[in-house]
Formats: structure tokens, C-alpha cells, sequence
């Protein structure tokens, strides 16, 4: 090979801030300034997969439904289950919904992490003796796509620092999008295609 010029390409790393963005800047800007910071959603969804409404809200009529992807564009939604029910969600979104004097007061959408095992419905302890100890992955896979990596320092700058420091998270530099959604841009950075 020759050692010319066109030899090599070297990547420009744009900086995380400019002069003309330093000047849209006010730090005393606060958005949540006029917000209630006491409220409290009326529901939680509980580490086993069911819906919870606080006791203060028990006189209104509550229910849950699952969320699914069915598209990129497109949801598929469940049917709606009576909290009184206490059904076990097995997905990852699940929509809240009440009513009191017949109009709906309430709704919340709430999300869990459902990896596709069923939920053990048994406190731990008391089913069988030979329970299964799960290896946790050792190998996790954040994907953060719709904005730039330079917007990203911007918007996230401890949430990186904490991933680096804490899980020695890697950072892809020059990953260029080739779809819309996550999707097709999650396969192409893993497949390298």
C-alpha cells in the first residue's frame, strides 16, 4: 500500500457545544417550575405484573389493558381486566384507566421490562424446592436513536458519564442512521450491515 493522503479516513468529531448554542442558553430556565411536584399516579404496576390502585382512589372503577407492538406504526391492544381481577400482565406496557360518576378521571400508561418467562405467581420460597437459579446477562444493549451523539452529550451528559464509570458502557462514534425507527437501525449497527 502507499502511505498517500487518500490512504486513510479520519472521522471529524464534531463539538458537544457552539458559540451559537452557549447563547440560547438561560440556566434559570425552569420548565417544571409551575407543576404540582406532590402528584402521585393513582396506580403502580407491581413487580409481578399486576395493577395496584393507591387506597385513596378505591371508590373509582379501575381497569387494565395490555399495549403490544403490532407494527412499526401500529398497537394492538388487549382487552380491558377489572383491577379487582389482579391480572398478571405479561408485557411491557400496560394502560390504566378510571372512572368516577361515570367519566373517565384517570389514565396512565404504566412499562415493566416482561422477558417472556412466565411470572411466578407463588412467593418465592414456598413452590417447589428445585427452583431454577436464572444467570443474569452478562451483556446489555442500550440503543438511543432520533437524535445525534453530540445532542446526546448535550441532553445526557451524567446519564453517559454513569453508564462509563459504573458499566464500562461503550460508546459507538459515526453510527449513521439507515432507517426510520430503532428497529432497522438496531439491526444494522448489530449486524454491521
Amino acid at each position: 500500500l502507499n502511505d498517500t493522503l487518500f490512504d486513510q479516513c479520519i472521522l471529524k468529531s464534531n463539538p458537544t457545544w457552539t458559540d451559537q448554542m452557549r447563547n440560547l442558553l438561560n440556566p434559570h430556565y425552569d420548565p417544571l417550575k409551575k407543576c404540582d411536584r406532590s402528584y402521585r399516579p393513582w396506580s403502580t404496576l407491581d413487580p409481578d405484573g399486576r395493577v395496584s390502585i393507591r387506597s385513596e382512589f378505591r371508590d373509582a372503577k379501575c381497569r387494565a389493558r395490555p399495549i403490544l407492538l403490532k407494527t412499526e406504526y401500529t398497537n394492538a391492544y388487549g382487552r380491558w381486566y377489572g383491577i379487582e381481577e389482579r391480572h398478571v400482565f405479561e408485557n411491557d406496557i400496560v394502560e390504566v384507566e378510571c372512572t368516577r360518576s361515570g367519566k373517565v378521571s384517570y389514565k396512565f400508561l404504566h412499562s415493566q421490562i416482561w422477558t417472556g418467562e412466565k411470572r411466578c405467581i407463588t412467593p418465592p420460597g414456598t413452590g417447589s424446592s428445585e427452583e431454577k437459579k436464572q444467570k443474569p446477562p452478562s451483556v446489555y444493549i442500550m440503543l438511543m436513536d432520533s437524535f445525534g451523539a453530540s445532542h446526546a452529550k448535550r441532553v445526557f451528559p451524567k446519564t453517559l458519564q454513569y453508564l462509563k464509570e459504573k458499566f464500562e458502557a461503550v460508546e459507538m462514534h459515526h453510527m449513521n442512521k439507515v432507517g426510520e425507527n430503532s428497529r432497522p437501525n438496531g439491526i444494522a449497527f448489530l449486524f454491521g450491515k
